[in-house]
């Protein structure tokens, strides 16, 4: 079926916000966990109702075991851990959910991530991965590169959600985000607190061209 005269091309597009957590602060910290949110217009209706950006489907979640080879902590960042709410110290201490007898390996858990982000139907249409480049994408390459496996996605999709929380500081320090009562430092809760600011920021922009 196709759109309405008028109707901007949506071609499907999407875009990734990705948040980690970690027991330092340098490039080859250790990763405790990794998050990520898939973010897509939703479905367009009429010419007169805006296809809005939202988050599209459940969240990647998942626990790393601590013994990453050539990785680092550091006891600043271990003592802060310990200083936040029990459920944000779940991140480093706790089982996975769906396998409570161990955390993954962090090849595996970043495999998981690279086949999570290539198993989207429309993958090949993603706009941008949003994160901190200078660290939570910085970090996941260090892992690439160290461990020899594939990045998780191509470097020139990097998007900064700094830039996005600069344009829409009203969309930033949600409690409560759909059914979900945000847990800060949990990764998953992460990206879908920050993929709130990229919607807002990607709905602006699209005001702003006028597209929608």
């Amino acid at each position: 079926m196709t759109q309405a005269q008028g109707t901007p091309n949506k071609d499907d597009e999407q875009h990734i916000v990705v948040d980690i957590e970690t027991l330092g602060t340098s490039a080859n910290a250790v990763i405790a966990s990794i998050g990520a949110v898939r973010i897509t217009r939703r479905p367009w209706v009429s010419d007169l109702e805006p296809c809005l950006w939202a988050v599209h489907g459940e969240p990647f979640h998942v626990l790393l075991d601590l013994d990453q080879p050539g990785r680092v902590m550091d006891g600043a960042t271990v003592t802060w851990w310990f200083q936040q709410e029990a459920e944000a110290q779940m991140e480093i201490v706790g089982p996975n959910v769906s396998k409570p007898y161990d955390r993954v390996n962090i090849i595996h858990g970043v495999g998981d991530l690279r086949r999570w982000i290539e198993n989207f139907p429309n993958m090949r249409t993603t706009a941008g991965v949003w994160s901190m480049p200078d660290f939570d994408a910085a970090l996941l390459q260090n892992v690439a590169s160290t461990y020899r496996v594939d990045p998780c996605w191509p470097f020139w999709l990097n998007r900064d959600i700094r830039t996005a929380k600069m344009a829409c500081p009203e969309a930033a320090g949600a409690d409560i985000i759909g059914n979900t009562t945000i847990t800060r430092h949990r990764s998953d809760h992460d990206a879908l607190a920050e993929a709130q600011i990229v919607c807002a920021y990607l709905n602006l922009i699209d005001r702003l061209k006028g597209g929608v």
